[in-house]
């Protein structure tokens, strides 16, 4: 069921919306009661976790704006959980490829990133200013862009037996690199960043090659790395119960 009439926030237009996840829900993993466990950042520095039943959701999208995510959302998770993809062990300070869509993986990290920022649920966190209606109209439109323009890179986490960490899910925190500010997220077993930098002339010097940004020939290349040396993952994982980090780390 969806809610009439309310305006969908990508296409701006007045239309039945549905409830959306604010994480494509194929890309996360629930508990054995199908519940997500959801963390996320405070203001003095700590972290709160949220049980949530289906994940984090809002009516947020028309039919036919949840069918263009789609389509970024899809072939991601497809590949994902392919023999190709990201598996269930890894090994910390290896250096993993992946040949994946470049512009559909780039869509949906912003598109995620986007979800968060206009979503009321998240309590208005993501503070995006110009960059929130240039995302909307990338994400909308399903436009090309270069690999300076919203650079992206994403680590593999893998706990102390080298289990990736597919079941650890925290929403976007703000980060910055330099002068560049940013976001970064985990989902699907990764730490992603996403860096808010439209030219390769704002990023610092040893980034303007940008080695292991997402690239426009689909080569990923994820350092893999224990989840103590991602502030972010050890933060949030501190504060699950004793039994939750159990299962999950």
């Amino acid at each position: 069921m969806g809610v009439a009439n309310r305006q969908c926030r990508l296409c701006n237009q007045f239309k039945v919306l549905r409830n959306s996840h604010l994480f494509p829900k194929s890309c996360l993993r629930f508990d054995d009661k199908g519940r997500l466990i959801v963390t996320r950042a405070v203001r003095d520095g700590t972290s709160t976790y949220t049980l949530k039943q289906d994940g984090f959701k809002e009516y947020l999208l028309c039919e036919g704006c949840e069918q263009i995510l789609n389509r970024y959302e899809a072939p991601f998770n497809e590949f994902w959980k392919s023999k190709n993809g990201l598996g269930n062990t890894a090994t910390a300070g290896q250096v993993m490829t992946f040949a994946v869509d470049y512009l559909k993986t780039k869509l949906l990290l912003l598109s995620i990133l986007w979800r968060h920022a206009v979503s009321n649920v998240w309590g208005r966190r993501i503070r995006l200013g110009p960059y929130q209606e240039r995302l909307r109209d990338i994400c909308y439109n399903g436009e090309v862009l270069l690999p300076e323009e919203y650079p992206m890179f994403a680590r593999v986490l893998v706990d102390d037996e080298g289990e990736v960490l597919h079941g650890m899910t925290i929403g976007p925190v703000r980060y910055k690199l330099d002068h560049i500010s940013g976001y970064q997220l985990v989902f699907a077993g990764c730490e992603w960043t996403v860096l808010l930098s439209v030219s390769a002339h704002d990023l610092p010097g040893e980034l303007r090659q940008m080695p292991k940004a997402l690239a426009t020939v689909g080569v990923l290349h994820a350092d893999v790395i224990s989840f103590r040396e991602s502030r972010l993952a050890w933060e949030c994982a501190k504060v699950l119960p004793r039994a939750e980090y159990r299962k999950r780390l």
